[in-house]
């Protein structure tokens, strides 16, 4: 017979899905920089956010970047997710 902390392993590296950080780091966003993102201006590939709005607003982003990346990470901590890069 199997322990179940065996068992229960398997579901100690699952990971956020997508939508999840998309909708976690739009908050982020709005709270921190006042603007609103829509779902399609954000792409996640690993541990880097994409960002595709306007040059304006991304520049914007880009000049709290050091900010956003610090509470984005402390919010997604209790998953286990780290974000290293937005570009």
């Amino acid at each position: 017979m199997l322990n179940i902390s065996k068992f229960l392993g398997k579901f100690t590296g699952l990971k956020p899905p997508e939508r999840f950080i998309r909708e976690i780091c739009i908050k982020i966003i709005s709270e921190t920089v006042k603007v609103t993102l829509k779902n399609e201006d954000i792409q996640i590939q690993g541990n880097t956010i994409y960002l595709t709005p306007h040059p304006l607003v991304k520049n914007e982003i880009f000049l709290q970047k050091d900010i956003l990346l610090e509470k984005l990470n402390q919010e997604l901590q209790q998953y286990k997710k780290v974000i290293k890069n937005i570009n």
